[in-house]
């Protein structure tokens, strides 16, 4: 047997597990370094210990410092509340998810497409962004009222519901308004009496109620920063106009895990992967991006726009939850929490191979793909390797082969294709572990 002085030999010999607030200090150090960054606020999750640190800061108008109590719009995480919002009301039984959203409106909003709650809440109900025309600038700056945003959301072009991913801005906004015909209240009074106030989330609110401590968004110039605010907080209603703080997600993702803010039923649904109409499975569930990391199951969602780029995850299996809140275009929180988890779960920094790809699948991924991302020509490249060349931008993207069906084409970026014999017809990014977009074959 080993003596007690042994044993405490290697005991001190043995690495320890890093501090959650040293890996957050170092990578808020790395991005803070990296390029011109406004700030940040990390929130972190694990095994009982809550850690909240903002980085920078929140408004380099004023020099104002990023803070655990920074207020943040969240973006697109607003859209995990929707999802939440509409399932309360399921389970009261004011809805059913596979009803016709036309039951619920007194005008059909989406008319002529047979469109389903559920539908709404995954991005398979064919509806384009509201926010993607053409027009849309010049009208962004000011409040849209519900009533000519719904004339907009039903004159746009749409595809089949259910047929295919695609993300969609206009179908939560309708969710938004769903909550608040069949409640009675206005959607964010609805979310605060709710969820807000019973789980102690006490700076969430609509970004247009927030007057102090509110981060601002800033773009990237020569001389330093500018506002990048240029749109109504207004308009994006349910699908992103939430503000909150690190800490304030943090207990919204606890409340989730422990049943607190739903049925547990629920919380599976918001997280079981969406199947399409031809059978392909999709990890988006019901306002919620599915993934995984290394083998670690991951659930959340990312957000974006107006100088903030925000992400909330969850790793349920290993109790760690992160939220990263920046205030600076560009910055990619999905990348800075993809780094801090594989630090906390002591996994292996993201090293992407270069493997040569074979020229049956280089062939079967050949042609002309459309997504969110838009446009790309994806092509046999030199020594055997693919590239895409995206839309009219004149840039050309190379993927690195991973082995399978995937590819790398960024940092904690894998692209996998779904091959059926001698053919692709669908890939799905993620970007650290979490689905990002569907793209889909449109011509050989």
């Amino acid at each position: 047997m080993l003596s007690v002085v042994a044993l405490a030999a290697l005991l001190a010999a043995a690495p320890q597990p890093e501090s959650v607030e040293s890996a957050a200090d170092a990578e808020a150090a790395a991005l803070l370094a990296s390029s011109p960054r406004a700030g940040l606020t990390i929130g972190v999750a694990r095994l009982g210990v809550v850690f909240e640190k903002g980085y920078g800061q929140a408004d380099a108008r004023t020099g104002e410092a990023a803070s655990a109590d920074t207020v943040y719009p969240i973006c697109s995480i607003s859209k995990n509340f929707a999802a939440a919002a509409v399932l309360k009301l399921a389970e009261s039984g004011e809805l059913e998810l596979d009803a016709p959203v036309s039951r619920y409106f007194a005008k059909d909003p989406l008319p002529g497409r047979s469109v389903t709650v559920r539908q709404l809440l995954n991005h398979t109900s064919g509806a384009a962004s509201y926010n993607e025309g053409a027009d849309w600038s010049a009208v962004a700056a000011s409040p849209v009222p519900h009533e000519r945003m719904l004339a907009r959301i039903a004159s746009e072009p749409s595809g089949t519901p259910g047929a295919a991913w695609g993300y969609s801005n206009s179908a939560f906004y309708l969710a938004g308004l769903l909550v608040e015909r069949l409640s009675g209240k206005s959607y964010w009074e609805y979310l605060a009496q709710v969820f807000f106030e019973p789980l102690g989330m006490r700076r969430a609110s609509a970004c247009t109620s927030v007057t102090q401590g509110r981060a601002h968004g800033h773009r990237v110039t020569k001389d330093g920063f500018e506002d990048a605010e240029t749109e109504s907080w207004e308009n994006p209603f349910a699908g992103g106009g939430l503000c909150a703080t690190a800490g304030d997600l943090l207990a919204w993702q606890a409340a989730l895990d422990q049943g607190k803010a739903l049925a547990p039923e629920s919380v599976r649904l918001m997280r079981a992967p969406t199947t399409l109409a031809g059978g392909a499975a999709i990890d988006y569930g019901l306002g919620t991006r599915l993934g995984q990391l290394e083998g670690h199951r991951v659930v959340g969602h990312t957000g974006g726009g107006q100088g903030f780029s925000t992400v909330l995850v969850g790793f349920p299996k290993d109790d760690l939850t992160l939220v990263v809140l920046t205030t600076t275009s560009a910055t990619e929180a999905r990348i800075v929490a993809a780094r801090l988890a594989r630090r906390l779960l002591r996994l292996p920094a993201f090293a992407p191979l270069d493997l040569q790809v074979p020229a049956a699948l280089a062939g079967a991924v050949s042609g002309r793909w459309l997504g969110d991302n838009g446009a790309a020509v994806i092509k046999p490249g030199p020594k055997t390797r693919i590239v895409a060349e995206l839309g009219d931008s004149g840039r050309t993207l190379r993927f690195g082969f991973q082995g399978g069906t995937t590819f790398a084409v960024g940092e904690e970026d894998l692209v996998h294709f779904v091959v059926e014999g001698d053919r692709s017809s669908l890939a799905l990014e993620y970007v650290g572990g979490l689905f990002d977009s569907a793209t889909r074959r449109v011509a050989p």
